[in-house]
Order: C-alpha cells, then sequence, then structure tokens
C-alpha cells in the first residue's frame, strides 16, 4: 500500500503509523536511533561536541567518553571528571562544558545554533567504570583546561 501524499508526514519525535502510512523520524534517522542528543556546549558558547544518550561525541561524531552515575569516564576506564546540574565539572568543581538545562554553576554564555547533528556510530560496550570519589560541590567558575584536554584520556 503506498501513503497518499497527504498522510507521508516527517516528525522529529517517536515513529508511529497513522492511517496505515508510516511517520518518518528524521531525529532518530539522522542519530543513529537516539532519541536524547544534545549539543555540548563550551564556555564561549560554542558547541564542542554532543551527548546522546550517556555517550559523549566530539564535534566530528567520534565517541569519546561516557557518562555513568553522575561521573565521565574514557572508554579505557579513566575518570576525567563529573556531570552534575548539566555541567561536566573537573576534579575540582570547575565547569569544563555544559549542555542545555545547566544551572547552579558557572556563568553561562549566550550558545551558537549548534551545526547540523553528524550521524554516530554505535561506541563499544561501555565497560564498568571504577568506584570514583563523591563529586566536589560546583566552583561558580569556568576551568582552565579546555573541552579537548578534558578528554585527553580517551
Amino acid at each position: 500500500m503506498q501513503c497518499p501524499a497527504s498522510s507521508a508526514r516527517v516528525a522529529h519525535s517517536s515513529p508511529s503509523k497513522a492511517s496505515g502510512c508510516t511517520i518518518i523520524d528524521v531525529t532518530r534517522l539522522l542519530t543513529g536511533g537516539g532519541d536524547h542528543v544534545q549539543p555540548i556546549y563550551l564556555s564561549n558558547g560554542h558547541t564542542g561536541g554532543w551527548l546522546l544518550d550517556q555517550v559523549i561525541y566530539d564535534r566530528h561524531g567520534h565517541y569519546r567518553a561516557f557518562v555513568e552515575g553522575g561521573a565521565v569516564f574514557s572508554f579505557f576506564k579513566a575518570h576525567l571528571g563529573y556531570f552534575t546540574h548539566n555541567f561536566f565539572v573537573d576534579h575540582l568543581g570547575s565547569a569544563v562544558a555544559f549542555v542545555d538545562g545547566a544551572d547552579g554553576g558557572a556563568y553561562l554564555p549566550v550558545t551558537e545554533i549548534p551545526p547540523v547533528t553528524p550521524i554516530f556510530p554505535l561506541p563499544p560496550l561501555l565497560p564498568l567504570p571504577p568506584l570514583v570519589p563523591l563529586p566536589p560541590a560546583l566552583s561558580g567558575s569556568w576551568a582552565q583546561t579546555s573541552w579537548d584536554d578534558y578528554l585527553i584520556d580517551t
């Protein structure tokens, strides 16, 4: 059965069927199936990468790290810092980057309109992360560490 042009639609949410015709979910198609792609913004408001579910991708779509239990780890199990209040913070509690909804930390810049979301490769299975100490309180300032240096162990 072919869908009449009036029934074929493009959606940005979960796919479903309407009048026997599939609604194409462009967001899921372009992001490899994830529902929660968020741009990761730097202290200058530029996009530094993407958070898809719990995997951190760089600006080019390469997986670099993952978030587990509020901590950020490389795929080699190195503890890189924390993800708290929608901020990525270093071991001292200074903000390195953030996603929409960040609050209670460093002053937030005006953010750019993020670039087109890349197509993300499937990351390897997430390793079991080691135990980490409790996160520090947010310092309210930006770290001297760049986003690339934050992810250096990846």
